[in-house]
């Protein structure tokens, strides 16, 4: 980097981005922390932990989710947009209009979903992977049905707070490809 370009893409003055970027990168910790939990569950966790694990996973998504929907999110985001158009968005760069845009869509849409519904759906995913890999090896589609249903049933369950309707696999698409 020479010495006349930026140290950063953000406008990291700006105190209201600099907020933004902690509260996105605390967020964004806490999603890596399952990550690896999940990793370590499909590659060296030992048998007879997935119950544990299924726990853990859903506090870290719990806290996750706890630091997108805080409230005082949805007040930064809004002093930002306020910033950006009382100076036209002339203000920002294009860096800093990402982040603002694709933290509002996170946090509109997360905000729409009971934390106790995010947890429950990361302990289910977690014990479906068990039961996915026991079905597998015996061939039997049975072992995993059961745990299937519910996944589903709570992933719909998300699409309908979340204001998918027709049809509400759209939700799942747009977690990958919004």
């Amino acid at each position: 980097i020479r010495e006349d370009q930026p140290t950063s893409l953000f406008s990291e003055n700006d105190p209201l981005i600099r907020k933004l970027l902690e509260l996105n990168h605390e967020y964004v910790d806490l999603c890596m922390v399952g990550n690896v939990l999940q990793w370590d569950q499909e590659t060296y966790m030992p048998k007879g932990g997935d119950e544990a694990r299924g726990n853990q996973l859903a506090m870290v998504a719990g806290f996750a989710h706890k630091v997108i929907t805080d409230p005082k999110v949805g007040r930064l985001l809004a002093d930002l947009q306020e910033q950006g158009e009382r100076w036209s968005g002339t203000c920002f760069t294009d860096y800093d209009n990402a982040l603002i845009r694709e933290t509002r869509r996170a946090y509109d849409r997360r905000v729409k979903v009971p934390a106790k519904l995010v947890e429950d759906i990361s302990r289910t995913t977690s014990q479906a992977l068990e039961l996915w890999q026991k079905a597998r090896k015996e061939s039997d589609f049975r072992i995993f049905s059961g745990v299937l249903k519910s996944l589903l049933n709570l992933k719909l369950q998300e699409a309908h707070c979340v204001g998918f309707k027709d049809p509400p696999s759209n939700l799942f698409l747009d977690d990958h490809e919004p």
